[in-house]
C-alpha cells in the first residue's frame, strides 16, 4: 500500500513529466499545509524568512511551481496570507510568496 508521501510524490512527478500542474484539490490540500509547515520549521529554526522560502523551493521547484499554479486559489492564498501575517509579526518587512 502507498503511503501518502509516495502518492504526493508521484503526483509531482506526474506533473514534471508531462508539464501540467493541474493536481487533484485534496493533493493540492495536502501539498500546501506541508509546504508552509515545512517553512514554518525553518522559521522556527530561526532561519531568515527569505532564505528559508528560497531554500525549499530550490529543493523541490515543481512543489513551488504547482503551487505558484494555485497561487490565487483558496487553499493556496488563504494558507500564505495566515503565514504571511505570522512572519510580519516576527519580522514586519518580511512577506514570502
Amino acid at each position: 500500500m502507498e503511503t501518502r508521501r509516495e502518492q504526493l510524490q508521484a503526483c509531482l512527478a506526474h506533473a514534471r513529466r508531462t508539464g501540467d500542474p493541474t493536481v487533484p484539490l485534496d493533493v493540492l490540500m495536502d501539498l500546501t499545509r506541508r509546504w508552509y509547515t515545512t517553512l514554518a520549521a525553518r522559521l522556527d529554526e530561526g532561519d531568515h524568512p527569505r532564505e528559508a522560502y528560497d531554500r525549499l523551493s530550490a529543493e523541490d521547484p515543481t512543489w513551488r511551481w504547482v503551487l505558484d499554479h494555485y497561487r490565487d486559489h483558496p487553499v493556496v492564498a488563504d494558507t500564505a496570507a495566515q503565514m504571511n501575517l505570522e512572519i510580519s509579526r516576527l519580522s514586519p518587512r518580511e512577506v514570502v510568496g
